[in-house]
């Protein structure tokens, strides 16, 4: 909870989101943690756990996120590129910064009442 949801990246615990407001239950069973972007001035707002708990957890997600972002350029610019494009053009504006939102869902360990 050291790491709640602030700034539009952290940690959402399970059942503190509800997709569908219809249905009668608590919340979703996930929880997550939104990682923003990592270079230069923005690295500061995501929120990571201490080095002593996870010791590799910051320097995993970092190159993660830079892997899946290189991944998203390139498959934009073949988007681009097949629409008759120029290569760049959803990136005219400047580049696009995601956001990571990792998911846990735990299983069946809790039961809802749902209407049907």
């Amino acid at each position: 909870m050291k790491l709640a949801w602030k700034e539009h990246r952290g940690y959402t615990p399970l059942c503190s989101e509800r997709l569908d407001a219809s249905l009668r239950y608590q919340g979703d069973l996930k929880e997550t943690i939104y990682i923003g972007p990592i270079e230069d001035d923005k690295s500061y707002l995501n929120q990571w756990p201490s080095r002593e708990i996870l010791p590799s957890w910051r320097f995993t997600m970092e190159l993660y996120y830079e892997k899946v972002r290189a991944a998203g350029r390139r498959l934009i610019s073949l988007i681009a590129l097949a629409l008759n494009l120029e290569e760049d053009f959803f990136e005219k504006d400047g580049p696009v910064d995601p956001f990571l939102r990792l998911l846990h869902y735990p299983g069946e360990q809790v039961f809802w009442t749902r209407r049907f």
